[in-house]
């Protein structure tokens, strides 16, 4: 259970990965984090977005997974969070849906990892409803724990 006065660290995964049209691509391990202590994970935030769209016409799609794994959609995934983005030029349109999510374990719950355990970021990106160009999208975790007493 988390005390007044226990205190609540972050740690930041991030990647930034390009596709070009026509493929999707699962990528494992785009970041991680190998844990010096044990920790307590007692939230999380997940953030999934396309930055841009080098293309004149389509749809792309980011898929951004937390995980103790290196599998991907694998038992150990803390969190999931999918977005989609559709654009054209002519007539001119865009839709974007920002994907965010934020999780905070009710008190006195929590995910233990242990010293020399790994935290990954994992990605997947569709590009496959492209004619041509590329995806720039990103992908970010906040992870929010604290140390054991």
């Amino acid at each position: 259970m988390i005390a007044k006065k226990d205190k609540i660290y972050t740690k930041i995964l991030r990647a930034i990965p390009t596709l070009t049209f026509g493929s999707t691509v699962v990528l494992l391990s785009e970041d991680s984090w190998l844990l010096q202590e044990d920790i307590e994970v007692v939230g999380f935030q997940l953030h999934a977005e396309i930055e841009e769209q080098l293309a004149n016409d389509g749809k792309g799609a980011v898929c951004v997974e937390l995980s103790q794994t290196g599998v991907w959609h694998s038992d150990g995934v803390l969190g999931i969070k999918t977005t989609v983005a559709e654009w054209n030029t002519s007539p001119a349109f865009g839709h974007t849906d920002r994907g965010e999510d934020s999780v905070m374990f009710p008190a006195g719950n929590r995910v233990t990892v242990k010293e020399e355990g790994y935290l990954y970021l994992h990605m997947c990106i569709d590009a496959t409803e492209l004619t041509a160009g590329i995806v720039k999208s990103e992908g970010i975790a906040i992870i929010y724990y604290t140390k054991p007493s």
